[in-house]
């Protein structure tokens, strides 16, 4: 095997290993993140079915106009919220709008973000508790349940938000932005490789060639002196000859 093919061996195979790690890296954080991502749904989608089913349908028909029936449900939130550790618990309607809080005093405000996997949300109105997709919120990962609040009829009157802060997923991007810039060093490494062997690749293939023009040329040269030898032999016999007469 020569030179320029061992080469291109190396370097392919340390492109190769560099490649293999850094996919196999990517694949095993995402594999962590996704299962430990699952389990945080898990819980929340229990504790949002659990949390729902405790609720008063004879409170939840009359929330709206019953100060009484909000500040009781309200309360009912605010220590499951508690007992759970948990960062927000409260009931809202199709527009978004919260009607009962699990912080209660507060000001009434629109849980906006509900909206944003539409698919979920839908799924949830339709009688269907889940999980969200991971979203973050100032570099703060959060996950939420919805799940179905009945009223008397057995009718889905609201959805039971449950949200907590995930502090363990936000180690995994710390190890993505890490997997993130070794993929770029290791990018940035195999180019320099790959250019650093098309440059020996390179002056070996310059190398041979010159090895042979030299070859060439000293051949012509040995092909010259063979001919002028030939030649000089019959001239000088004729030479003697001419002497002789």
């Amino acid at each position: 095997m020569n030179q320029p093919r061992i080469g291109v061996l190396a370097v392919g195979t340390a492109a190769l290993l560099i490649i293999t790690f850094n996919l196999g890296g990517w694949y095993l954080v995402s594999q962590a993140s996704g299962e430990l991502e699952r389990e945080f749904g898990r819980r929340l989608r229990h504790v949002g079915v659990s949390a729902s089913a405790g609720l008063d349908p004879d409170r939840v028909e009359r929330v709206e106009e019953d100060a009484t029936a909000q500040e009781l449900l309200a309360v009912q939130l605010r220590d499951i919220r508690e007992e759970l550790s948990l960062d927000e618990l409260f009931l809202f309607d199709r527009s978004t709008r919260v009607v009962v809080d699990s912080h209660p005093g507060r000001e009434p405000w629109t849980a906006d973000y509900v909206g944003l996997q539409p698919d979920l949300l839908e799924r949830a109105w339709g009688g269907r508790p889940g999980p969200t997709r991971v979203r973050y919120v100032a570099g703060e990962p959060f996950m939420d349940a919805y799940a179905p609040v009945l009223d008397l009829h057995g009718q889905v009157r609201y959805l039971l938000a449950v949200e907590d802060r995930q502090d363990r997923l936000a180690v995994f991007r710390g190890f993505y932005r890490t997997l993130a810039a070794v993929g770029l060093i290791s990018a940035i490494i195999i180019g320099a490789l790959i250019l650093v062997q098309a440059r020996i690749v390179r002056g070996l293939l310059e190398a041979r060639r010159r090895g042979a023009e030299a070859d060439r040329l000293a051949a012509l040269s040995q092909l010259g002196a063979t001919v002028a030898h030939e030649i000089r032999n019959p001239l000088t016999s004729l030479s003697a000859s001419v002497q002789v007469v």
